[in-house]
């Protein structure tokens, strides 16, 4: 019963408007047009508003029946590798496993999959809908899921946990603001690194529940909550703003959030519009956006033109210089993953 009660003021208190159907991203300013002139101020004006777009119309299919209706789904299944075997894409380990792939051993690598929450489920208590929300769920090798256990994500320069097929590797944090044990998911992948899709999908979990308490256990290394509004910690913000700027949206991500849609009727923000998290977590704080400015990676989303003005308040313009787009913000240039321009 509280589970309940819980999941519906959580929900209530971002959700506000009607939902707007996607078949294509040719409507994503029409899913996304009330952010318009919204800005990351001290009512969380732009996260709130994301919130309640993502949130309302949201279904959830339930955390058993994840597997069938997403993995195994006949219709836009989701992180399948391209190609003809139809192998499952595991974001900690080489080995291509099939849907029926699953084991039970976490003593040895390559023996199954399971579902891993990149959120881990012991920092909300298990709670639905968080526990099914499948924009943090992914299949990973059964040893890699339990060697992260609920350890924080960093960076650290330990051995990888599982040479043979692993990507990850528990160690000491190396990077700024934390100290102690963290889980590295690596630099592997069939589609490169998957630290940039970890960072959108932290980002993500930050907006869509953003009224919820994640920090349990070790989960205060990455959220915090306070009255009533949860963040990323300055760490989590600081590593996760590197990966994402150093790892753009892939393919795979884009296929992802489409399928995902399909399935859960909402989606990732920040894979639609990677420049967002700059408006909430990075330099564009306190901009206000202007949904005809953003960019989508979609090929079908119409590209920005030169001198498009970013927000009618602040002095944020996004300028074309030899065929490449950058923000202009005051006198201070950056490009679109955020990084100032020298």
């Amino acid at each position: 019963m509280k589970t309940h009660i819980f999941t519906f003021l959580a929900l209530f208190l971002c959700a506000s408007m009607a939902w707007a159907d996607v078949d294509s991203s040719t409507s994503l300013k029409a899913y996304y047009a009330t952010i318009d002139g919204k800005a990351t101020d001290s009512r969380d004006n732009l996260r709130k508003e994301l919130c309640a777009i993502i949130s309302d119309g949201y279904i959830s299919i339930g955390y058993t029946a994840l597997k069938d209706n997403m993995y195994a789904a006949s219709s836009n299944p989701t992180d399948f590798v391209n190609g003809t075997n139809m192998t499952l894409e595991d974001i900690y380990s080489s080995k291509a496993y099939k849907v029926g792939d699953s084991g039970s051993s976490a003593n040895t690598c390559g023996t199954g999959w399971n579902k891993e929450h990149t959120v881990p489920q012991s920092w909300f208590g298990k709670a639905s809908p968080m526990k099914s929300d499948a924009f943090h769920v992914y299949p990973t090798d059964i040893k890699m899921n339990s060697a992260r256990g609920d350890l924080p994500y960093g960076e650290n320069n330990a051995p990888l946990d599982c040479s043979n097929y692993g990507y990850g590797h528990t160690g000491t944090s190396t990077f700024p603001g934390y100290t102690g044990t963290v889980f590295d998911p690596g630099e592997g992948g069939a589609n490169g690194s998957y630290k940039g899709d970890l960072a959108r999908t932290y980002f993500y979990m930050a907006t869509r529940y953003r009224t919820t308490n994640f920090t349990s256990g070790t989960g205060n290394t990455s959220f915090t909550y306070s009255s009533s509004v949860a963040d990323l910690t300055s760490y989590m913000r600081a590593l996760m703003l590197k990966w994402h700027r150093q790892d753009p949206v892939s393919e795979k991500e884009l296929k992802r959030n489409n399928a995902i849609y399909a399935h859960q009727h909402n989606r990732n923000p920040f894979i639609d519009y990677p420049e967002l998290v700059e408006y909430i977590w990075g330099n564009l704080q306190g901009v206000s956006v202007s949904i005809d400015a953003l960019d989508s990676p979609y090929a079908n989303e119409s590209p920005a033109t030169a001198f498009e003005q970013v927000s009618a308040t602040e002095s944020a313009q996004k300028i074309l210089i030899n065929g490449q787009l950058y923000i202009l913000v005051g006198e201070e240039m950056y490009n679109l993953q955020g990084q100032r321009i020298q």
